[in-house]
């Protein structure tokens, strides 16, 4: 069984056998990303890249490893522990409060419990990648009045209970429960970070709201002859959306079609997840749509005004 930490570039290989865990460190063989591995007859084929997209195959004989060996059980309370540290830091750094295995279960959704510490980490450290786009000051805003901050459940398998969502189980999705500003994020995906981003926005427009702030003049920002759908039927027209090609496009994707409050998402998910030139740039429409959403958190929010949010929009 193996696993690969893409934040320290090491591949996990357990021995069930003798109850031992081996370590890789890719760091001490190539100078580069992994980004795809095979296990066949006792050989570990890894497949790398590096930032010049210069790609490589390692062959690796897991019985020839001479990684030191680490007792299972040992293993994983070490990680559990360092799973903790980590939420308790971000706690600390960011006054936001991550949750996982059992205490992500929900009332409404089916979810299925995650339980890899590997994958939890992994996604902890992307979401903190987010986090640190921001500021304390801002995520403290998420106490205004009675409220109780913003709270991060990470899951496995996220199963719609919405019978009219025709968009596949969702990535995640975010609300208001109990005076808490809550987001839910399928860890098991790809892409964590721009879902991330997606239901991050909902809870700024929840916490905008309680504050009676709101995008009012977002609909001049739309085509005069377009109207949202108000539902999640899934379209399979791809009008003034950015397959149209720049000088038509409106809309991020056809999910934006839904609500409002989706195609805010949409935008400020694309923006909000990268560090650098976002495709925004590329559509006139779509730009001033998030340069709308930039001008309203800003006055929303001045502590974004220092933060890197908006980087990938210069």
């Amino acid at each position: 069984m193996f696993n690969y930490n893409g934040f320290s570039n090491v591949i996990y290989v357990t021995d069930l056998t003798n109850n031992k865990i081996k370590i890789i460190d890719f760091d001490n063989i190539y100078n580069g990303g992994i980004f795809e591995f095979y296990y066949y007859s006792d050989k570990l084929y890894v497949l790398t890249t590096n930032n010049d997209n210069e790609s490589a195959i390692y062959i690796i004989d897991v019985n020839n490893i001479e990684e030191e060996l680490i007792d299972i059980e040992s293993f994983k309370i070490e990680k559990n522990n360092e799973l903790k540290n980590k939420i308790n830091s971000i706690k600390e750094k960011y006054n936001v409060t991550i949750k996982v295995k059992e205490e992500s279960q929900h009332e409404y959704y089916e979810i299925e419990q995650l339980t890899d510490d590997f994958i939890l980490m992994d996604t902890i450290n992307e979401i903190e990648l987010i986090l640190g786009k921001f500021n304390k000051e801002f995520f403290d805003s998420f106490y205004y009045e009675e409220y109780k901050g913003l709270n991060i459940y990470l899951t496995d398998q996220i199963i719609s209970a919405q019978e009219d969502y025709d968009y596949g189980n969702p990535s995640g999705f975010a609300y208001v429960d109990n005076n808490e500003y809550i987001i839910y994020i399928d860890a098991s995906l790809y892409n964590i970070k721009q879902n991330f981003c997606h239901e991050l926005f909902h809870n700024i427009e929840n916490n905008m709201r309680h504050k009676k702030i709101y995008f009012d003049e977002w609909f001049n920002y739309n085509p005069k002859d377009f109207s949202y759908k108000l539902s999640y039927e899934e379209s399979d027209d791809f009008s003034y959306t950015i397959l149209e090609g720049k000088e038509k496009a409106y809309f991020m994707t056809t999910y934006s079609y839904t609500f409002p409050f989706e195609d805010r998402a949409e935008i400020f998910g694309d923006f909000c997840s990268i560090d650098k030139d976002s495709e925004i740039k590329e559509y006139p429409y779509i730009q001033k749509k998030a340069n709308y959403i930039k001008t309203i958190l800003l006055e929303t929010y001045p502590s974004l005004a220092e933060s890197k949010v908006f980087d990938s929009l210069k």
